[in-house]
């Protein structure tokens, strides 16, 4: 007799009742309960998206002289493939003259190389490694699709700027 469970950190694909694939990633926290008095359990997930695979890596690289895209690539070559995540988008972005990643999580140095080019870096559900222009794909929806009730506006990041002056 042996009971399964869903455990921490053991990934998950959560399907549409269609069968279309809406989320993938890993189960980050388990809490489970019994349902009354009988012998059932109820199980809370909390989840974490791909984005986790990137983040359990830590790089020790040096980059000089090399298009962005390609400095996403060589990381993906050397940290991600091995975890399952295969190539999507990746685009070229402009030349980086250099970029040390001192032993950096992954994830970290993915942020670093989009922020010198404004591009955006993602691990889908598909567990492929994106790398685009923010305008080079577009929303799967329109904003006439929406219906939207009740709507609650809450401000934040209030120390956001986007220009920093140093004298």
């Amino acid at each position: 007799y042996s009971e399964s469970y869903p455990k921490a950190y053991q990934t998950i694909d959560v399907y549409h009742n269609h069968g279309v694939l809406i989320f993938s990633g890993l189960i980050e926290t388990v809490t489970s309960q019994r349902a009354g008095t009988t012998n059932l359990k109820i199980h809370q997930l909390d989840l974490i998206d791909n984005h986790y695979l990137a983040d359990k890596k830590v790089v020790a690289s040096y980059f000089e002289d090399m298009l962005a895209g390609d400095i996403v690539k060589a990381l993906w070559e050397n940290y991600l493939e091995d975890e399952g995540v295969t190539l999507g988008i990746i685009e070229d972005g402009g030349i980086i003259r250099h970029a040390l990643f001192n032993y950096l999580l992954a994830s970290k140095c993915l942020d670093q190389v989009a922020e010198k080019t404004s591009f955006v870096w993602y691990i889908d559900k598909y567990k492929r490694l994106n790398f685009h222009s923010r305008l080079s794909v577009g929303a799967p929806f329109t904003l006439t699709d929406l219906v939207c009730r009740d709507i609650t506006v809450m401000e934040s990041n209030p120390q956001y700027r986007n220009r920093q002056y140093i004298i």
